[in-house]
């Protein structure tokens, strides 16, 4: 009995021995093309980056274009509010029109009295 149960210990060690050899391979076959990842998630980062700035420039000439618009569009509605508010001063100080003014008549001889 005590040679199965040091049999079976030792198949257990075995196996556990060859299980991280097998993991200690895989590990360094990874990393042996870690470089390569590093290289292509530096390049991905770039095109993101730039990717990125183009978008943010579109949408900055957008934004100035609608602000120069709506910044027309108000000096627009100001210089119309103070045209009319200067024909409408104008108008208020015209001088009313004066009535003609007739010259005095001489005086008329009246009849029967002298």
């Amino acid at each position: 009995m005590q040679i199965i149960v040091f049999l079976y210990k030792l198949k257990c060690i075995m196996i556990t021995k060859i299980l991280l050899l097998a993991g200690s391979a895989v590990l360094m076959a990874s990393c042996g093309s870690n470089n390569n990842i590093q290289v292509q998630a530096h390049q991905i980062d770039s095109i993101v980056n730039v990717k990125a700035s183009r978008h943010d420039a579109e949408n900055a000439a957008r934004n100035d274009s609608t602000l120069k618009a709506i910044e027309m569009q108000k000096a627009d509605t100001i210089a119309k509010a103070r045209l009319e508010e200067k024909k409408k001063n104008e108008k208020s100080q015209v001088a009313p029109p004066s009535l003609p003014t007739t010259p005095p008549l001489a005086p008329q001889a009246t009849p029967g009295k002298h």
